[in-house]
Order: C-alpha cells, then sequence, then structure tokens
C-alpha cells in the first residue's frame, strides 16, 4: 500500500497496472516497482524501453518508482493483493495463486471497487482547470476501469 502514502492533491498521472507481482520480496507497494536490488521485472523493462524509445527515460537502472511519485505519477494496481485459490490435492491442502487474468472471485470484487473508488477521489479534488492522465496499462486494468475512464485511448508494443 506505498502507493496510498501519497499526497492525492500532487498526483498527475495515474498508471494502473493489474497485481501485484506474484513473488515473494518483488512487489514494493506501487505498481511495476521493486526495491533496487531486485531485477528489473519484464513487466517494467517494457515500460522503459517504451520510455527511451521516446526520449522520455531517465534513471533506468532504478526499479524502484518512488522518484517517479515525487514527479506526481501515482503508480497502483487494479488489485492489490494476489487472489489465493484454496484446493486439495491428494487430501491436503495446497494454495495457489489464482491471479487476477482468471475467474474473478469476491477478493477481485472487492480490490476492483477500491481501486475504482480511489481513482475516483483523485479525480473529484483536483480543480476542474487541471489535467489528469490515467494510463490503464493491460486488458485487465482497461477493462476494470472503463467505467471511469471512457475515453480510452489504447496503445499497443511489440518487442522487435
Amino acid at each position: 500500500f506505498t502507493s496510498y502514502q501519497q499526497d492525492p492533491t500532487l498526483i498527475d498521472v495515474v498508471i494502473c497496472g493489474q497485481d501485484p507481482y506474484p513473488n515473494a520480496g518483488v512487489a514494493d507497494g506501487r505498481s511495476f516497482s521493486t526495491q533496487p536490488e531486485n531485477k528489473i521485472p519484464a513487466s517494467l523493462l517494457v515500460i522503459f524501453k517504451l520510455l527511451a524509445a521516446n526520449g522520455l527515460a531517465k534513471n533506468l537502472h532504478n526499479p524502484n518508482l518512488e522518484y517517479w511519485s515525487r514527479q506526481g505519477v501515482w503508480n497502483i494496481n487494479s488489485y492489490l493483493t494476489r487472489n489465493p485459490f484454496y484446493h486439495y490435492e491428494n487430501e491436503t491442502l495446497k494454495i495457489t495463486d489464482n491471479g487476477a487474468g482468471k475467474d474473478k472471485t469476491p477478493l477481485h470484487t472487492f480490490w476492483s471497487s477500491f481501486t475504482i473508488n480511489s481513482i475516483k477521489y483523485v479525480i473529484d479534488i483536483r480543480p476542474e482547470s487541471s489535467y489528469l492522465a490515467i494510463l490503464l496499462w493491460g486488458a485487465p486494468a482497461q477493462a476494470q476501469l472503463k467505467e471511469i475512464v471512457p475515453h480510452l485511448v489504447k496503445l499497443g508494443y511489440k518487442e522487435e
């Protein structure tokens, strides 16, 4: 929940991803971000490549995006926790990840509502004369948030 420590009145750009990184020790509370000692995750590497290709990138060696927050970028996820899937295998209870791309559960519904209301709050507290850019990274985030971002511009990226 690191991203929710950011002052909402200073947010100019919202970047909304899908869900936290599934591996322990990778997610740091901001979408696409991780601690500096970690390897740059593949999804963040794609973002860095897009920024570099457009001459917009600085500090591409640091996967911790706290410095983006200080510039008014709010990195959040559509779902703020991974969804555990409980099942029995050989009479033993197993817990596996049922990520956001799989069947929706009450936990997905809760996080979806939480994220939508969070973004609506940021929109509502802004002066009418100001602008807010909302980037929805990936089809799940786009589908979930289409009600508050009705004029969606879809951009694609293909690794060369």
